[in-house]
């Protein structure tokens, strides 16, 4: 157990990173990750699946999306999204993540090989933090008071 106040600044602040990711952070991904694959399954954008060339054999699962606005004074605005998909059953021949980019119209894909296999670890990594720290101490706890 660290002393916060007796141990040196940096050991604390590791301990309260490790403490947040693990009982906020690896929680939060291994809920919330499914949770945009079903959003990309109910709300799904054409104009980022068309330049997938999906076939008829393949699933894309919605993984990740970044975008905003960069505006600088005096010119217009810069607006920007990305999309990221997992393409099932192509990831199995090369693991990659499908990024597609849209900036102010102009549609770019990116094919990030390895990417999805990193994805999928980092998922599962937090599944088991998940359990863990809050699935299994719940049962723990549960078990050490019916005794």
């Amino acid at each position: 157990m660290v002393k916060i106040l007796s141990d040196p600044w940096w050991k604390s602040t590791a301990y309260f990173v490790w403490w947040i990711f693990t009982r906020i952070g690896a929680p939060m991904m291994a809920i919330l990750l499914p949770v945009l694959v079903v959003y990309g399954f109910i709300s799904a954008d054409p104009a980022s699946l068309a330049p997938l060339n999906l076939k008829r054999s393949e699933v894309a699962l919605f993984v990740g999306y970044a975008g905003g606005e960069a505006c600088l004074y005096g010119h217009p605005c810069n607006t920007y999204q990305q999309h990221s998909y997992i393409v099932i059953p192509r990831v199995f021949s090369n693991g990659a993540t499908i990024s597609v980019n849209d900036n102010n119209g102009v549609v770019t894909v990116t094919e990030d090989n390895g990417d999805a296999l990193i994805t999928i670890a980092l998922w599962l990594l937090c599944v088991y933090g998940l359990w863990y720290f809050w699935v299994r101490s719940i049962f723990k706890r549960r078990i050490q008071s019916a005794s």
